[in-house]
């Protein structure tokens, strides 16, 4: 890994402690994670396996991306998505709604069934 995305990791490990409220030694104390592996997250000298990534966003009420990828990209990101929602029409919000009530296995086969969809050329011409 290199030193760029652990420095990235790092300031948002401690921007969402920060938001949260909450001490090193309570994110350890919490999440069962060693003080010292913890410390070197926190300070860019390792990066953590994915598994603990997804513990932390978990533990922090945020996504795997908001705390892996730089807060400019992720603000971006979601401004983009902002603009977009915009333009949904009251259709696209109940679909919305009711995907979001799906577990993920439902969410996973959804998926997978538009796809099929897609190839069946269910698309809209304009495509």
């Amino acid at each position: 890994m290199n030193t760029e995305n652990s420095t990235i990791m790092a300031e948002n490990i401690q921007r969402y402690m920060d938001i949260k409220g909450v001490s090193a030694q309570d994110v350890c104390n919490d999440l069962k994670i060693a003080p010292t592996t913890f410390s070197d997250w926190r300070h860019g000298r390792t990066y953590p396996r994915i598994s603990k990534i997804e513990m932390l966003a978990k533990y922090f009420k945020c996504t795997k991306a908001d705390l892996v990828e730089p807060k400019e990209k992720i603000d971006a990101m979601r401004q983009e998505a902002s603009d977009e929602t915009r333009l949904l029409s009251d259709e696209d919000v109940m679909i919305l709604r009711k995907y979001r009530q799906l577990n993920e296995l439902g969410k996973t086969k959804l998926i997978e069934r538009l796809d099929e969809l897609n190839v069946l050329g269910y698309v809209k011409k304009n495509q």
